[in-house]
């Protein structure tokens, strides 16, 4: 009766978590002085020989049936032992793909709901990022603390989660207006190549439509242009600010950094206000 019990529940969770053509059942070998109990595996129905386990399964089943084993005798513990427990699980959807790493965070947010507190670890913020869009704007519950390190060793801090779901788009977006408002005198972010990706941000719709796939910048304005998707005006910028935007210009090549602050802004209040469609 336990096994049968065991065996079903693992069976849910294999299927759950993305590993729906196989199944999981137990065996009793009765030909030696005790029993021994052993599990079988199909794979849409056919029996798979043990010696076969490893061509059928993939990375993915594998930590799959893991962890639904694990899931599994979590649900064997009383709803008061359960309770007063904290779940940890260490990078639970590594070499998942999509469908995977969501039904796996809907488990542990369900689990999350009848233990004390589940930990999830993980050295890949994509993941957390994922997480965190599905989950993290509708449980009040859910925190993220970052492992951070400096010259005295390594502390635990909580971060905002609003930092993990940003596009990259967006955190350069947030460095170039930290640069410009004194927060930082550092700038990684390249704004001439910035300007590329607003460009193929902004006018995405357009430049499909007409096909502007052109392979440089200059050439890209000059397709806008050509399909009055830019306004003359408007081109004229773009030509100066991808001209004084070259790494290879005097304003980012030892110049000061005030000057170089000041260059952003006004780059900035450009992208925000002027370019836009002609009209």
């Amino acid at each position: 009766m336990f096994l049968a019990r065991c065996f079903a529940n693992i069976n849910r969770y294999f299927k759950a978590l993305g590993s729906r053509d196989f199944s999981l059942e137990h065996g009793i070998n009765n030909q030696g002085n005790k029993s021994v109990n052993y599990f079988k595996v199909r794979f849409r129905e056919q029996p798979i020989a043990e010696a076969d386990l490893d061509k059928v399964f993939s990375e993915s089943d594998r930590r799959s049936l893991g962890l639904a084993i694990f899931l599994s005798s979590i649900d064997s513990m009383t709803p008061d032992e359960l309770a007063k427990t904290v779940v940890v699980l260490d990078d639970p959807v590594t070499s998942f793909d999509d469908h995977r790493v969501g039904q796996t965070h809907s488990k542990l947010v369900e689990l999350a709901d009848r233990c004390e507190q589940v930990i999830l670890l993980s050295h890949f913020k994509e993941g957390i990022a994922n997480f965190l869009k599905v989950h993290g704007f509708s449980r009040s519950d859910v925190r993220v603390i970052e492992i951070v390190r400096d010259t005295q060793g390594s502390t635990l801090q909580v971060a905002d989660p609003d930092a993990f779901i940003k596009s990259a788009h967006q955190l350069n977006t947030d460095e170039l207006i930290d640069f410009v408002e004194c927060r930082t005198n550092k700038l990684n972010c390249k704004p001439r190549v910035y300007l590329e990706e607003v460009i193929q941000i902004r006018f995405m719709k357009q430049i499909r439509e007409h096909a502007v796939t052109s392979n440089t910048l200059s050439e890209r304005i000059a397709g806008l242009k050509e399909h009055n998707i830019l306004s003359a005006e408007v081109v004229a910028q773009l030509d100066r600010w991808r001209v004084e935007l070259n790494p290879e210009h005097h304003v980012w090549v030892g110049d000061d950094v005030e000057n170089q602050r000041n260059t952003v802004a006004e780059f900035l209040d450009f992208v925000f206000h002027q370019l836009v469609p002609a009209g």
